[in-house]
């Protein structure tokens, strides 16, 4: 299997002026960020696909919280020398699958710093991740493999 760079696209995003919503001064220290992050095959194209969630959001003290900044990517990587025709199901190393969430995390990472460039939400740095936790989160797996399937979801 040789995969080819990540080619990351932003298809969802809610960003709000804080300025707008909130009288009060939001302290960095109460805004969490959310992230996870589903993969999935094509089969047809010899493509993995990874759908990636990031969310902000602001909870004080006293407050239900409100979410600041939601995006959702998808990291669309071509491999090449495969031929996964016929297969509903592929079984993928666990480190080479959390190698390339790796490698999407950090194209994706350079897209929201990029997008909040001028927001007072580009001082909330985003946490390092371990690709590896995330996709035992969500994947099948077996003790070397992660398992993945054709069924590419469009939700988070």
């Amino acid at each position: 299997m040789k995969p080819k760079i990540p080619q990351v696209k932003e298809v969802n995003l809610e960003l709000i002026d804080v300025n707008y919503y909130f009288d009060e001064e939001i302290k960095i220290e109460d805004i969490d960020i959310q992230l996870s992050a589903r993969a999935s095959f094509n089969n047809e194209e010899n493509l993995i696909f990874f759908f990636i969630h990031v969310r902000y959001f602001y909870k004080p003290k006293k407050s239900k919280g409100q979410t600041l900044f939601h995006t959702d990517y998808l990291s669309i990587i071509e491999v090449d020398k495969v031929d996964w025709k016929k297969k509903n199901e592929l079984k993928i190393e666990k480190n080479q699958l959390a190698h390339l969430l790796g490698m999407s995390f950090l194209m994706v990472r350079g897209s929201i710093s990029n997008r909040l460039g001028s927001n007072f939400l580009s001082q909330v740095e985003l946490p390092l991740i371990n690709p590896l936790k995330i996709l035992e989160a969500h994947h099948k797996m077996d003790k070397k493999h992660f398992v993945l399937s054709t069924d590419f979801e469009k939700r988070h």
